[in-house]
């Protein structure tokens, strides 16, 4: 089902892309970078459809497009939406702009609904204008030579106040992550920026209380923590993430922080759980949504976290420095 609508979707872009108007609008949307990726949602260009031709309004609002997008909504409770990414925007344009780029006038199109690929067929209008695959496979390099359109559903962040600490009580103190880096990647090219993101499951000793945590999140994708761009993979970055907001004024009952931290990745991708345990005697899983296994896991006590964690925790995938305050 959702290949078959991003293919619709990816017809419709395909079809606009020999518009000028269309292409610069498509641009200015992508370089607002409105969830911090080189991305626009077709929502988006269908309400900005008047800023191009006539033929490519009547496309990027006709019902198929319409349907098309319609048809990722309340899955599992959730609406999602679909969107053009270009992957390595930035330098794509820096060098469109100096004439050092290959440019194609509709550019080679990806549909991505797979994190576990390197490569990915491309497609292209045939001669009835309907999008099929050309027979070529597009990897990373191809995408650093050529501007790709890949077609996919967006990886929405849902934790936008978490990091806003400017109203809250300096007097008792949150656990908190200060800085993250992601030493692998977990994300494909042709997906962005890789979304780390955080459940917790606060709870008492063997989870006879507790209270899960997704910081204004879905069920299976929790928190963001950050979104780390590619190129920025291997290098620490700043943040200020509540895991536990002002601890100290939870009861006794919710002593433990169980959380695990993983690449979020969107549906149609499937679940994974991670179990956690105080004693032989109970244990609890946290089950998220993700392509790849978890970048880490831990049980913390609310007195343990201002000690161990400080100043950096790391494994072979991840690093991240904590705080107490």
């Amino acid at each position: 089902m959702a290949l078959e609508n991003l293919k619709t979707l990816g017809a419709a872009a395909a079809k606009s892309a020999n518009d000028p108007n269309f292409r610069a609008m498509l641009y200015s949307e992508v370089e607002k970078q409105f969830d911090g990726d080189n991305n626009v949602l077709f929502k988006q260009l269908a309400e900005n459809a008047s800023q191009a031709n006539a033929r490519t309004q009547g496309i990027m609002t006709e019902m198929s497009v319409t349907e098309a997008q319609d048809a990722f909504k309340a899955i599992e409770g959730t609406d999602y939406y679909p969107q053009v990414y270009i992957p390595y925007y930035e330098e794509m344009s820096a060098r469109r702009a100096a004439g050092r780029v290959a440019i194609e006038d509709v550019p080679p199109i990806v549909l991505f609904v797979d994190d576990t690929q390197d490569e990915f067929p491309a497609y292209a209008l045939n001669e009835t204008g309907e999008l099929e695959e050309t027979g070529q496979l597009i990897d990373e390099e191809y995408a650093l030579a050529i501007e790709v359109w890949v077609i996919s559903i967006n990886e929405t962040y849902f934790g936008d106040d978490n990091t806003d600490g400017s109203s809250e009580s300096t007097v008792v103190k949150s656990a908190r992550i200060r800085g993250v880096k992601a030493k692998c990647n977990k994300e494909s090219w042709a997906a962005g920026a890789s979304e780390v993101h955080i459940i917790t499951m606060l709870s008492s000793f063997n989870f006879t209380e507790g209270s899960l945590l997704l910081y204004g999140g879905r069920d299976f994708q929790g928190g963001q923590l950050k979104k780390i761009r590619r190129r920025d993979i291997g290098d620490w970055v700043g943040l200020n993430f509540k895991v536990i907001l002002q601890w100290d004024n939870w009861p006794d009952t919710r002593d433990y922080a169980n959380f695990v931290i993983f690449e979020y990745d969107s549906w149609p991708t499937g679940k994974r759980d991670v179990s956690f345990a105080h004693s032989a005697q109970q244990s609890y899983e946290i089950v998220y949504r993700s392509s790849h296994s978890k970048y880490s896991s831990h049980i913390v006590t609310r007195d343990e976290w201002p000690q161990i964690l400080n100043p950096a925790y790391a494994n072979n995938c991840i690093g991240w420095k904590s705080s107490f305050e």
